[in-house]
């Protein structure tokens, strides 16, 4: 059996400034924010009233 002798050297990961943490926290909760709001809006029931004052729901199919 043959032995490898490649090396790869360790890369030191960058320091991360605590700005740039801070930038990445609130991106990624307003991402979870507008995530929601995307699936409360695909919950919205849209109705229509006749002329006589009845309350019909429209049925929307998904777009998938």
């Amino acid at each position: 059996m043959r032995h490898s002798d490649i090396i790869i050297p360790k890369q030191n990961k960058p320091s991360i400034s605590p700005r740039c943490r801070k930038l990445v926290k609130a991106y990624k909760f307003e991402r979870t924010q507008q995530e929601i709001t995307e699936v409360e809006l695909n919950r919205a029931k849209i109705v229509m009233i006749d002329e006589h004052g009845n309350m019909k729901r429209i049925p929307i199919l998904a777009e998938h």
